[in-house]
């Protein structure tokens, strides 16, 4: 079975500013073997995942990814494996305002046919 490396999205979130855009997949991230986030080279703070099951999230819909007890935080300048799961939505958020653009890629490896 051949396997296909994609581009999900990207997300930024911009100077000043805490959250990031959401990145969708209509399908949800399950269909994906393996998703890795890009993250830039450089954070300001503290930057975790949020997840929703929804394609339009409300607050009620967004939850901190948390896996075995922890919360998938991203590294400045490293590439973060995130299991593959039952969410539709993502987006990153910083514990303080950002210095900078901070521009985060998702790619995903999907078994083709």
């Amino acid at each position: 079975m051949a396997r296909q490396l994609t581009i999900v999205g990207t997300a930024t979130i911009t100077s000043g500013q805490t959250t990031s855009g959401w990145i969708t997949d209509k399908r949800g991230f399950g269909h994906a073997t393996d998703l890795v986030v890009w993250c830039p080279s450089a954070l300001t703070a503290a930057v975790v995942v949020e997840v929703s099951h929804a394609e339009s999230p409300s607050s009620a819909d967004t939850k901190v990814l948390n896996i075995d007890g922890s919360d998938v935080a991203m590294g400045a300048g490293k590439a973060i494996v995130i299991p593959t799961s039952a969410f539709k939505s993502m987006r990153f958020v910083s514990a303080g305002a950002e210095g900078a653009d901070r521009t985060f890629t998702v790619v995903a490896q999907v078994d083709m046919g």
